[in-house]
């Protein structure tokens, strides 16, 4: 039996095929799908907006307490650097640690020495530029003798003069001194210089003129010291400044401060304790058992808003070595 030749395929089925691939989507399949789009997205939503926000909260986090860190850090090198070489001029002359009052905020003051202090051996309260600040001669009280002189620069000169000759040349040879009376505790700051041509005398720069309250001499057992004073205050915009009372420039610490409250707890005189809010440089700070600096900062990003409070206890080292 022949097989006869193959039957070609109709046209129409050709037209079939063609018109099955052009149909279109039906509303049911499209229906279906979002349906299935809308649960996932269900699903999906919250756990995103979750991980967002939990994300904006890390951050806010992380800022408030880098930034409570941050001030508390170099409140703390102050506080512990404060009344470096005070123990050379006596109690009670200058506080090295001021306290007062800004509305509801303090503020905090920290002074340290930075070389040996000057003793004022003029005779009579001072009416010039040049101030003698030691003197050969045995008849001089111990602290205006200037003894074991060094040579520098073909110049005799007294140790302590020497160091701020060298101290004062990397600013020129100009500084900022401050000079106090004990008898009266009236201090006042000055532009200090040393020449080469008067080794036991520092002089006044720019005319200066002293404060008729005060008997800067040698009777007095006034002195003249380089100073750094750091004032630490809130601004107006909520901004923690650590202010350069010599120079006056100001460091911006930390914003978003809510609150900066110190509290100084210091011993009575009788062994108990009492907590001041404020602290005047005329008081004896040798007594001090704690510097108590509490910093509330509160940040906000977007929706999430957080507020952190610290407080921590620091003690002025040089303290001890009242």
């Amino acid at each position: 039996m022949g097989v006869g030749p193959a039957t070609p395929c109709p046209p129409c089925s050709r037209r079939s095929t063609d018109g099955s691939a052009r149909r279109g989507v039906t509303l049911l399949e499209l229906l279906v799908t979002l349906a299935v789009v809308g649960l996932l997205l269900a699903l999906v939503l919250p756990i995103v907006l979750s991980n967002r926000r939990t994300v904006e909260l890390d951050q806010v986090r992380t800022g408030v307490n880098q930034t409570l860190r941050a001030a508390h850090d170099l409140i703390a090198a102050d506080i512990r650097i404060a009344g470096e070489r005070f123990n050379e001029i006596g109690l009670g002359i200058l506080s090295p640690v001021q306290l007062d009052a800004d509305g509801s905020n303090s503020v905090l003051t920290l002074r340290r020495a930075r070389e040996e202090w000057l003793p004022v051996c003029n005779d009579d309260a001072l009416v010039g530029s040049s101030i003698t600040v030691a003197v050969t001669g045995v008849l001089m009280p111990q602290r205006c003798i200037a003894q074991s002189l060094v040579t520098s620069g073909g110049v005799d000169w007294p140790p302590n003069v020497l160091a701020w000759r060298s101290l004062l040349a990397d600013s020129g040879g100009q500084g900022t001194a401050y000079i106090h009376d004990p008898a009266s505790n009236v201090g006042q700051y000055f532009r200090v210089e040393i020449v080469d041509a008067q080794p036991l005398q520092v002089q006044c720069v720019d005319a200066c003129t002293w404060d008729s309250g005060a008997a800067y001499h040698d009777a007095t057992a006034a002195v003249i010291g380089l100073l750094d004073v750091f004032e630490y205050r809130v601004d107006g915009d909520g901004v923690l400044v650590r202010r350069d009372a010599v120079t006056g420039d100001e460091l911006r610490i930390a914003d978003g401060i809510r609150r900066f409250v110190v509290e100084i707890t210091r011993d009575d005189g009788s062994g108990a304790d009492e907590v001041l809010t404020q602290f005047g440089s005329d008081l004896s700070w040798a007594r001090i058992r704690s510097v108590d600096v509490t910093i509330s900062v509160g940040l906000q990003q977007g929706r999430t808003e957080i507020e952190r409070e610290m407080t921590v206890e620091y003690f002025p080292r040089n303290v001890l070595s009242r």
